[in-house]
């Protein structure tokens, strides 16, 4: 795919740069996240489960994923995927997620992702919130359409029918925090749900300690058929609970389109960048503005915002919820990768 002349800093940034993770090329593992700058949780195009889960040469994508890994050696916490698929049979596995899809024709950006899913015949693109996903999925081939939803180890996992939403924890982490974590989430899937499966989802991460038994949990929902073939869903986090991911889900996205959230992202990014103007040849600037937007991912807040816009936050070290910010996520054994 030629690559269209930047009309932004932010579309001159390449988050695939740098991403090359292979054994035998680099033991790195930076990540190509969508995100907001220092937002509290970014997303990733899932390739792998467990602590190695981008692998830029993967051909197949097998999801959509909620992520706050600062490294593999730190490893994820919270983490839940979703994915769409189409088709007469419902997903059951990530084996009936993942799809082909062509590195050559993908938009990789700190604020926008697009991908087109071979297998499925879906254009998928994803922008992010501080707190928050929006997802746009062109639906060019197929009669059913399925949203696959998978907590690699968690408390809860339903459809809400009174609302149609999906309501998730994932109590995933690795350690050092309190007994009560949860990353709670709720899932808007941006059309009525005909069917919702629950699933028993086996743990494929050769890192789960009990690998192999049914740890995690996956709901297959059949949705009706979008209008236009475009399905939006929206996607929300908390570390306090479902209501206050509610409240970030109406305060971060409301009824804003999946091109007005995109447009605020590549906004934000753009503002974060200008901090450093220089003069270059349009390929010195890509290089050199893809390098920079990673000096604004960590560290990541983990506070949010009440009812009544006072900042909050669970603590990982009482488990209690406390008045103010809190900032974490900065690995100082890999400071370059998650610098002040």
């Amino acid at each position: 795919m030629k690559i269209p002349k930047a009309t932004s800093l932010a579309d001159l940034v390449n988050s695939h740069q740098g991403t090359d993770s292979h054994p035998a090329f680099s033991t790195g593992n930076t990540l190509p996240l969508v995100t907001r700058p220092h937002g509290m949780t970014a997303w990733i195009a899932q390739t792998g489960e467990g602590r190695w889960c981008h692998d830029f040469r993967a051909p197949k994508i097998q999801g959509f994923r909620a992520t706050r890994q600062p490294s593999p050696w730190i490893a994820d916490y919270g983490q839940f995927l979703l994915a769409p698929t189409t088709g007469d049979k419902p997903p059951r596995s990530l084996a009936d997620t993942e799809s082909f899809h062509r590195r050559e024709n993908t938009i990789a950006r700190p604020h926008h992702y697009r991908a087109r899913l071979d297998r499925w015949g879906i254009v998928a693109e994803m922008t992010a919130t501080e707190r928050c996903a929006h997802f746009q999925f062109t639906i060019e081939e197929g009669e059913n359409t399925w949203l696959y939803v998978k907590v690699a180890q968690g408390t809860e996992l339903r459809l809400d029918r009174e609302t149609n939403q999906i309501l998730g924890v994932s109590t995933a982490n690795q350690g050092g925090v309190a007994e009560n974590f949860g990353s709670y989430f709720v899932i808007a899937p941006g059309a009525p749900v005909l069917e919702a499966i629950a699933l028993k989802a086996p743990v494929d991460s050769p890192d789960a300690p009990d690998n192999g038994k049914p740890l995690a949990a996956a709901l297959a929902l059949r949705l009706q058929k979008p209008a236009g073939k475009k399905l939006v869903v929206a996607a929300a986090t908390s570390l306090i609970s479902h209501a206050q991911a509610r409240l970030n889900l109406g305060r971060e996205i409301g009824k804003n389109t999946f091109a007005q959230t995109l447009a605020k992202s590549r906004a934000a990014w753009n503002r974060r960048l200008a901090c450093v103007q220089i003069e270059a040849t349009e390929a010195q600037k890509r290089l050199f503005y893809s390098c920079l937007h990673r000096c604004f991912i960590f560290p990541r807040p983990i506070h949010e915002y009440d009812a009544a816009g006072k900042q909050v936050h669970w603590s990982p070290f009482t488990g209690k919820i406390h008045p103010g910010p809190l900032y974490t996520d900065s690995g100082f054994w890999d400071i370059y990768r998650t610098l002040l």
